[in-house]
């Protein structure tokens, strides 16, 4: 079975994601579910995004440590 895409579907498949998208997508997604072979679930990712709010803002203070997005 071969799928095929059309031209519009193909040229949204290439452009990038943007962090709102990516943010967006772990909060609707359902907890205790796995988006890759990895099998870390999703509220791991949502524990993250959480901490990374927490540092957010706060570079300037010395007890702070870099905290990337994960998006």
């Amino acid at each position: 079975m071969t799928l095929t895409t059309g031209n519009e579907e193909a040229q949204m498949l290439e452009k990038n994601t943007n962090e709102l998208e990516i943010i967006k997508a772990i909060n609707d997604s359902k907890n205790s579910t796995a988006p890759g072979i990895d099998r870390i679930p999703y509220e791991f990712y949502k524990f993250l995004m959480k901490e990374y709010e927490q540092y957010r803002g706060n570079e300037d203070n010395p007890t702070v440590k870099k905290v990337e997005s994960i998006a």
